[in-house]
């Protein structure tokens, strides 16, 4: 099931995405990417942001470390993103 966050009126998904980095200094834990799509609103353009996940947590359980009002936070700050083909 999807999860989806209401914001500020409009409707986003919110998905795990397969993209990991390395937390430097912090050994148990790591980044994993998150994207925000928007619900009915196709004008709005796709938001990404990267989150704190545990040590050994796989990349796709990462939203089930975080509850609704940490990521609706973390919208406001996470960047759009651009997905015009060049």
């Amino acid at each position: 099931m999807p999860r989806v966050l209401d914001i500020d009126g409009f409707e986003w998904e919110v998905k795990a995405l397969p993209e990991t980095a390395p937390h430097p200094g912090a050994a148990r834990w790591s980044y994993a990417k998150i994207r925000f799509d928007p619900v009915g609103h196709d004008d709005s353009p796709p938001r990404e942001a990267w989150l704190m996940l545990e040590e050994n947590v796989p990349a796709r359980n990462v939203l089930d470390q975080y509850n609704d009002d940490y990521l609706s936070e973390t919208f406001l700050v996470a960047e759009e993103v651009d997905e015009a083909v060049s």
